[in-house]
């Protein structure tokens, strides 16, 4: 019985005006933009009550991150019978311009939600992952790492 819209748009430019939808939900997309600090700040702008963003840290740049993938991409490659260095990454020209590229840390995103004005309130979501891995082929497995994986609700002051 809920009247649900979607609407597809710039998420760091929204043509929507100020307080049009009662909330913005947005999975794993805040690391492809490259001004997510804008696009929260856009968001909450749009919102009347909320901002919820599902997402994660997903690698870092550790010699142990780095072989890790390396091996599973030459795994995955002979499991799935492909190129394993083709479609794993964006080109590096992309990847300079997205700050959150690999994942977006929490405190970060934390202190965002709260400059835009959102109180915050983070569910870890490992549950999810660890399901999702629990029956994935082991090449697989090799390639996902158990970093953060969280929702934070950013719910707007009621001035």
């Amino acid at each position: 019985g809920l009247k649900i819209q979607f609407k597809l748009g710039d998420a760091e430019n929204l043509p929507s005006k100020d307080e049009s939808f009662d909330a913005v939900i947005c999975r794993h997309l805040i690391w492809t933009l490259p001004n997510p600090k804008s696009a929260l700040e856009e968001w909450a702008r749009v919102a009347r009550r909320k901002v919820i963003v599902i997402d994660g840290k997903w690698m870092d740049s550790s010699i142990s991150t780095r072989v890790r993938k390396f091996f599973s991409r030459i795994l995955i490659g002979i499991y799935e019978r492909r190129n394993p260095f083709r479609y794993f990454h964006y080109r590096k020209d992309i990847n300079k311009v997205l700050p959150f590229y690999g994942g977006a840390e929490l405190r970060v995103l934390l202190d965002m939600f709260e400059s835009a004005g959102l109180n915050p309130n983070v569910r870890d979501l490992m549950w999810i992952r660890e399901m999702q891995m629990r029956d994935m082929p082991f090449v697989y497995r090799i390639a996902w790492t158990k970093r953060d994986y969280f929702m934070i609700e950013g719910v707007k002051s009621q001035d």
